[in-house]
């Protein structure tokens, strides 16, 4: 007597039937195969997800990754404060775009003057505009004009009306 789990296929019915006993003749135990719809073949249960259902959940995966980095993404390429640091000499007149959390607010002459934030990196910023709130996210478009002060290259951004 042999001892079998699975199903075993009926030949006179065509149908399965699952067993989880011993077996007295010793019948061999099959997966069953059913068809696909469309065409797309046969699998036993076992076998997983079909190869088509696959290709077509990656596609819905990549729409669906393409869309949201579309969304997300910057409209405009914006300059880092950190890259102006490092590249200050080359940066001089430059005309950038530029965004951050907008610190202190002060007055300067007709105008007004503030820092921008971005991280633990800042840089002034000289508007005749509109003055930011403290803590205010604000995109800037500018140029770059580096001043020095004790040997130091000291950059600050003028923006444009």
């Amino acid at each position: 007597m042999e001892s079998a789990v699975g199903y075993i296929r009926d030949d006179k019915t065509g149908k399965f039937e699952w067993v989880d006993e011993a077996q007295e003749d010793g019948a061999a135990i099959e997966a069953p195969s059913f068809d696909l719809p469309d065409g797309l073949g046969t699998a036993a249960p076992s076998a997983g997800i079909p190869r088509a259902w696959l290709m077509w959940g990656a596609v819905v995966v990549f729409v669906a990754g393409l869309g949201v980095w579309m969304a997300t993404r910057p409209k405009e390429p914006t300059e880092s404060i950190a890259h102006i640091l490092a590249q200050a000499a080359s940066m001089d007149g430059r005309e950038v775009v530029m965004k951050g959390r907008a610190g202190e607010v002060f007055s300067v002459g007709g105008g007004a003057a503030y820092y921008l934030h971005q991280g633990g990196d800042s840089i002034v910023v000289f508007t005749r505009g509109a003055r930011p709130l403290e803590h205010q996210n604000v995109t800037v478009h500018g140029s770059i004009s580096i001043g020095y002060l004790d040997g130091a290259a000291r950059p600050a951004l003028f923006e444009s009306q």
